[in-house]
């Protein structure tokens, strides 16, 4: 069998690629007016808000979106991510599939001939693409999910490139229109990586992150750094992600890619982002505190006291290494250090409580929550487990459990093991589906257990506990 063009020969096929664009974007038209039909012949008619709040239900709040993501998906704009499929066609009755298989039929164009035009070989060596940092088709299951992730990856590739082209012939600065969509496409992760469980998100990433690097390989150099930029954010919600899935290895490579493009971004606020959030991340993922503690050391050389979300992730996460170790003294004067950069922030970063991105106050009171627990400070940790969780919202599980098993350790420490233990149990088996399992949570699970004086772990709440951990 002939052997068949390259990946990149492929997308830069300018024929292969119009064709391809415009299939994929009349079926997106197609999906969309049907979702918008739908949505107008609910009685009383609803609107976008209101589809959108009847799906958040429907998902028990596993993972969310807005009127903004619906309006965008009946303007054809974007297509319905494929975990939206099954609880569209329950809240709407729309089979989104079978819609998109006869829109394809219809259009002379068969799903079938897609995967022809790339060929076995050429479906395995597209993983590759993202950023080196190893396969991420290995999260996806089955050889056919593994297929279909990939085609929509090439989807993604030309789609983005083929608006670059058309672009070119009537605006002045084409490349930036699609340095714009993808700081969009970051600013949607940030949103999903809090709403959306890590086995979703890490499939989403798998389509998106071979293009970023597609295009940061073909940008002109004066938008490189803004490519890099978003490139960075990107790594960094992937190696989040991983690490949420104890892929630590995975979470470390990524952790180092994020550096390396913020790096070559230039930009103050994403190199302190992505140090801050591998600082806070690490103590998770069981990294040597001096590793932690000199990635500090690096990034407030930098700017520790800019007015940046990465300064007060940073400021955070040197707060809960001191806790760790022990260090109270040093961690109290990082919490206070923290609360002086936060009263400064700008509103734009306060504000936007629904995404990583931001810095609510609730991130600073979970803070604290984890460093008075750890420092036997139980007092003070009560207090801001409260306000922590008069402030979080119910769409973020994850989080709300993590200062929930905060308050089971501090029941413990306080000589109330049995409820304690009991309170770890019930938290954690309350998690919907798809966060059970988050490391971040079972860390925090398993700091409640070896709170426990061994001598009290024949308890049935501490086997319990065990069982509901999987220790």
């Amino acid at each position: 069998m002939a052997q068949r063009a390259p990946y990149y020969d492929l997308i830069h096929n300018e024929a292969s690629v119009d064709a391809m664009v415009e299939v994929e974007a009349k079926i997106r038209k197609i999906i969309g007016a049907s979702i918008k039909r739908s949505r107008e012949r609910c009685r009383p008619r609803w609107s976008q808000a209101k589809l959108a709040h009847m799906l958040n239900q429907a998902t028990e709040f596993r993972f969310t979106t807005s009127a903004h993501y619906v309006s965008r998906w009946e303007r054809g704009e974007r297509k319905p991510g494929y975990e939206w499929g099954p609880v569209i066609e329950r809240v709407l009755g729309l089979d989104l599939a079978a819609i998109e298989a006869t829109a394809r039929a219809d259009l002379g164009v068969a799903a079938s001939e897609v995967a022809a035009e790339l060929g076995d070989t050429q479906c395995a060596e597209v993983p590759a693409l993202a950023l080196d940092e190893g396969s991420m088709a290995s999260a996806t299951g089955s050889d056919e999910v593994n297929r279909r992730q990939l085609l929509m990856g090439l989807a993604a590739v030309t789609a983005l490139e083929s608006a670059r082209r058309g672009l070119a012939r009537v605006v002045a600065e084409p490349e930036q229109a699609d340095l714009d969509e993808w700081e969009a496409i970051a600013a949607e992760y940030g949103h999903s990586y809090l709403v959306i469980s890590p086995e979703i998100l890490i499939h989403q990433l798998s389509i998106d992150m071979p293009a970023a690097r597609a295009l940061i390989g073909a940008s002109p150099a004066r938008l490189r750094p803004g490519y890099c930029r978003v490139a960075s954010e990107l790594a960094v919600i992937t190696a989040r992600t991983w690490s949420s899935l104890e892929e630590y290895r995975q979470a470390w490579r990524w952790w180092r890619t994020a550096r390396v493009l913020a790096d070559a971004s230039g930009d103050l606020a994403t190199r302190m982002m992505c140090r801050g959030e591998e600082v806070v991340m690490g103590l998770y993922e069981h990294r040597p505190m001096s590793i932690l503690f000199n990635l500090a050391a690096e990034a407030v050389a930098l700017g520790g006291d800019t007015p940046t979300r990465g300064s007060v992730g940073l400021w955070a996460g040197i707060a809960q290494a001191h806790a760790t170790i022990g260090r109270a003294s040093d961690a109290v004067n990082a919490l206070n250090h923290l609360e002086r950069i936060t009263d400064t922030l700008p509103s734009s970063i306060t504000d936007a409580a629904d995404s990583i991105y931001g810095w609510p106050e609730y991130r600073t009171r979970h803070t604290q929550s984890y460093v008075y627990t750890q420092l036997g400070d139980t007092s003070a940790a009560g207090g801001a487990q409260e306000r922590a969780l008069a402030l979080y919202p119910e769409t973020l599980p994850a989080c709300r459990a993590q200062v929930e098993l905060h308050r089971a350790r501090c029941m413990v420490l306080d000589h109330d093991v049995r409820g304690g233990l009991a309170h770890a149990t019930q938290i954690i088996g309350d998690l919907p589906d798809g966060f059970q399992r988050d490391a971040m949570v079972l860390s925090v699970g398993r700091k409640v257990l070896d709170t426990v004086p061994r001598s009290q772990w024949s308890q049935p709440e501490a086997r319990v506990l065990l069982d509901a951990l999987r220790c």
